[in-house]
């Protein structure tokens, strides 16, 4: 299979102006995108994953592609902060931005993309604590769709957002790894009925881990490791029948295993 590579030439959106998808994912490309690109108002599939590319989203995207779908930038080199005008493409249902340098806050009105099914913001230099930061959680429980939500390996400081419990039903993935959040896991975090896998490892969480957890009948995978959790293993983790792993070494837990 062969593989585009160097950089991309400043025309390329030109003369293409009903192109509905983009797709240069997976080469070995470098370089900043043509400005032309974003002229491409009837795209719905933007995918410029896994290349060496770098530079900022522009400010005003959002008013860019009104149809976008896919918003896929991941692994790349690209900086900067992430664009509050991201929350008007309102047919959006896919946001990757994981694995590159992003810095700053995440955008708090997040919310408003009803269609939103997956954002992965992994891997970059995203921050947040208790004074601001975790807005963009509240936000997120509009989202009704949401199925995968990817934050670890950020800046992501402060107490656990109670506030997350309140997230779609439909949540399948949610992923905390390698961030600072302390305090406890919310007890009502039972409510994610719907969650498949948790990633909550490498993280300052520390008290007891919720009885709730029972109620999670679709967790097939937990890893609580390399944290500060401390007491019994709740006795409700016998309800979690489709549980394939339980990693939690390295925390202060005592008593029986259920």
């Amino acid at each position: 299979m062969n593989m585009l590579e160097g950089t991309l030439p400043q025309e390329l959106g030109s003369n293409m102006p009903r192109l509905l998808s983009l797709d240069i994912c997976a080469n070995n490309l470098h370089g900043a995108l043509p400005s032309s690109l974003y002229n491409l108002s009837s795209l719905k599939n933007f995918d410029v994953g896994n290349n060496k590319l770098h530079g900022s989203i522009p400010a005003d995207i959002g008013e860019k592609f009104p149809q976008l779908q896919f918003f896929i930038v991941f692994n790349n080199q690209f900086s900067g902060e992430i664009p509050s005008s991201l929350s008007n493409l309102t047919n959006l249902s896919v946001l990757e931005l994981s694995e590159n340098r992003f810095s700053g806050l995440v955008p708090r009105d997040l919310g408003r993309l009803n269609a939103l099914q997956n954002l992965q913001l992994g891997d970059n230099m995203l921050e947040a604590g208790d004074t601001e930061g975790w807005e963009f959680i509240n936000s997120l429980a509009n989202c009704s769709q949401l199925q995968v939500l990817v934050l670890g390996g950020n800046n992501f400081t402060g107490q656990f957002p109670i506030s997350i419990v309140n997230l779609s039903r439909t949540l399948q993935i949610l992923d905390l790894d390698g961030n600072r959040i302390s305090g406890s896991i919310p007890s009502d975090i039972g409510n994610l009925v719907g969650l498949e896998v948790l990633y909550l490892e490498n993280t300052c969480v520390s008290g007891v881990i919720s009885e709730s957890i029972g109620k999670m009948i679709n967790l097939t995978v937990l890893y609580l490791y390399n944290n500060s959790l401390s007491g019994h293993i709740p006795s409700s983790v016998g309800n979690l029948t489709k549980l394939t792993k339980l990693f939690a070494p390295n925390n202060n837990l005592e008593g029986p295993i259920p």
